[in-house]
């Protein structure tokens, strides 16, 4: 079941009097009394999880704002009409148009229709301040059954996750034991990606600096990684839990030393 979700009071509060103080100016278009639903809406958001997108075209439509949750997937959507015009026959407008009703909020700061499934949830009176808090409520706790069978999913794989792990991890050591094709195609894969990920960007001097057949920093490289003795099947491991940076240190220490010897 989703948490339901509701507004602050202090973000109510602050809604109201946004409102009154464009009333006090004599503002009533849109581009200007939405802003003060647009916050209320994004605060709320934020504390459901979701993030409000002002303006995010869908396809031919752009609603005046889309709601995403962690996983991108678009989980409501709220457009904004002026206080002069006709809320209903504005909707109708949208509706030719092709904008999603799946979870949709129409208001004009006065009304409100709530759109869920493809027919009208709510209507509300958006002056009174018990309606809009159930408005939202209802918004926000909304979950389309195709995001609610993926959010089933996606909890029971977390669930799954280390039980998963601990069975790779046996696979991959049971290869490393008895399948030589592995050993060789994980051999190939390791040096690949040591010379990508750890040499990238290092300057062609740092190999001048050699030791032997190899540079200096090869030979670092070589003696400071995880091996695994084939005859005892001991496993050594250079890394330092009191000093996770250690290596990391060691290898910019010996291109800097390179460098300075072969300059």
């Amino acid at each position: 079941m989703p948490v339901a979700v509701a507004a602050k009071p202090k973000d109510l509060r602050d809604y109201y009097a946004a409102l009154d103080a464009y009333a006090a100016q004599g503002v009533t278009h849109e581009g200007a009394v939405r802003s003060a639903f647009q916050h209320l809406l994004a605060e709320t958001g934020r504390r459901a999880g979701w993030m409000l997108i002002p303006e995010l075209s869908l396809g031919s439509i752009r609603p005046d704002g889309t709601f995403r949750d962690e996983y991108f997937l678009n989980r409501g959507y709220w457009e904004a009409k002026d206080t002069k015009d006709q809320l209903e026959a504005e909707i109708e407008k949208k509706r030719a148009k092709g904008y999603p009703l799946t979870n949709t909020i129409f208001e004009d700061t006065r009304r409100a229709y709530l759109y869920q499934n493809g027919q009208v949830a709510m209507q509300v009176d958006l002056t009174e301040r018990e309606q809009l808090s159930n408005l939202l409520i209802t918004f926000f706790s909304y979950t389309e059954p195709a995001h609610e069978d993926f959010s089933t999913a996606v909890d029971d794989f977390k669930q799954r996750v280390p039980d998963l792990a601990r069975g790779l991890v046996q696979i991959i050591q049971d290869a490393h034991a008895t399948n030589a094709r592995f050993k060789r195609a994980f051999a190939s894969f390791f040096e690949l990606c040591r010379d990508s990920l750890t040499l990238a960007g290092i300057p062609p001097d740092v190999f001048a600096y050699r030791l032997g057949n190899r540079s200096a920093l090869e030979w670092v490289i070589d003696q400071y990684r995880v091996k695994t003795d084939k005859r005892s099947g001991i496993r050594s491991d250079p890394n330092r839990l009191d000093d996770e940076e250690y290596i990391v240190r060691l290898v910019g220490q010996v291109v800097r030393v390179s460098l300075e010897t072969v300059s």
